[in-house]
């Protein structure tokens, strides 16, 4: 799809767009179409650890503390295409069509497909290890240990390097952001992803869902309504797979 020096300038742009994470500086289109490319290549693995602020950056922009108001307006905002820049490689990025919104490529700048792509890279960080196994619940706590172990044996350290990498904007308002974000989008990835941080982060997590009075019925009404959908599978490298 793209060869490596061009998916890398992708990262770029990626990256330096969401350096406010509260003001993207792209458009929906570019962020469903560049993360579909990178998803693509074999880059996506080696980010783990050649490009953690690539991971930092998608991970703020999600979490990133909004009102109710605020994430509206960017979920309006985003769908509108206001980019100026004209390199090769954005316009590559920009104008590539991922084959599911063939009969419709303007629906890829939309907020749910936005959120829908993040996320779903973002769940394949919780089922991979190196690239092959399954993570297991303990998975957080053990994160600096195995960075340690990593970097005495000389070799590359994985995003995430702590449990906190998760959690750039805080527990609480992690839990707070994604829970609205689902609210507003109603995208069955988006819990899966709350789901995945409360099996691995356990007791750094879950106490920051009972700040909010209601959610205990809500996330279960969710789970029932979307049981077929929330499949642990679906989110892993099949997920990946499926953003083509």
């Amino acid at each position: 799809m793209a060869d490596f020096e061009t998916t890398n300038a992708i990262v770029d742009m990626f990256v330096d767009s969401l350096k406010d994470p509260k003001h993207p500086a792209f458009c929906g289109q570019f962020y469903v179409s560049s993360l579909t490319i990178i998803a693509a290549s074999e880059v996506l693995q080696t980010l783990r650890a050649s490009r953690h602020d690539f991971w930092d950056s998608m991970n703020r922009f999600l979490t990133v503390a909004r009102t109710h108001e605020e994430a509206v307006s960017l979920s309006k905002s985003i769908q509108t295409c206001k980019c100026t820049f004209k390199s090769k490689q954005f316009l590559l990025a920009h104008s590539f069509c991922p084959n599911r919104f063939t009969s419709n490529p303007a629906a890829r700048g939309k907020m749910e497909e936005v959120l829908r792509t993040m996320v779903g890279i973002l769940c394949h960080t919780f089922l991979t290890s190196g690239g092959a196994q399954p993570l297991d619940v303990p998975y957080l706590k053990r994160l600096p240990r195995q960075a340690q172990k990593l970097e005495r044996k000389g070799r590359d350290i994985l995003w995430p390097v702590k449990p906190s990498d998760y959690f750039v904007e805080g527990a609480s308002t992690t839990v707070q952001m994604i829970w609205q974000w689902f609210y507003i989008s109603r995208v069955p990835t988006v819990i899966s992803w709350l789901n995945m941080l409360c099996m691995t982060a356990e007791s750094t997590f879950i106490p920051h869902f009972f700040e909010m009075p209601d959610f205990p019925g809500q996330f279960m009404a969710v789970f029932d309504e979307h049981l077929n959908e929330l499949g642990a599978g679906r989110y892993g490298n099949d997920r990946v797979s499926s953003l083509q």
